[in-house]
């Protein structure tokens, strides 16, 4: 017994891998093939469905190649597709960090800005009034950080502690 089915398959593609499923079936053989690429990190093999095929034995040796034909040109076709934009996925992202590397070569680097009291206490204050009272507590700013507003941050957290209970009041009445 002599057949020639592996080369029939390697002359749809070569670079591309097969899975095929045989399942015996009332003196009929169902056929589940998948063609793939290993290669592929994209979803395209997540959702693609197997080709299913279901007949005699003779009838599956004299038709399955011309069956699966036109569905395994259109996945080469897909699976190609699918290869190059992966690959011009990675090339842009390859001139981005480029690009982006020579724009950061000709930026001068930014100071940072100094953090100061009143910053600090401006998220403070923004917190409070959107009422996020916690938050507000633990953004605001150690005293022994500026021992000249200890009073004024003091007052402040005891305010912001007096608003928390209220708040916490108004959920239990």
């Amino acid at each position: 017994m002599e057949a020639n089915f592996f080369q029939q398959a390697m002359a749809f593609s070569n670079q591309y891998g097969w899975r095929i499923t045989m399942i015996p079936n009332n003196g009929n053989l169902i056929i589940s093939a998948l063609l793939y690429d290993p290669a592929a990190e994209g979803k395209a093999l997540k959702v693609m469905q197997t080709m299913n095929l279901e007949g005699t034995p003779q009838e599956l040796d004299e038709g399955f190649f011309r069956a699966i034909s036109a569905p395994v040109q259109k996945t080469v076709s897909l699976l190609t597709n699918e290869r190059e934009y992966e690959k011009s996925l990675e090339e842009a992202k390859k001139q981005s960090k480029q690009e982006q590397a020579k724009n950061n070569r000709q930026k001068q680097p930014e100071q940072p800005k100094p953090v100061t009291f009143e910053t600090e206490m401006e998220k403070v204050e923004e917190l409070e009034t959107q009422e996020k009272y916690n938050e507000a507590l633990m953004a605001l700013p150690k005293a022994d950080k500026y021992p000249d507003h200890a009073d004024e941050i003091e007052q402040k957290r005891t305010d912001l502690w007096e608003l928390l209970d209220k708040k916490d009041n108004n959920l239990f009445s």
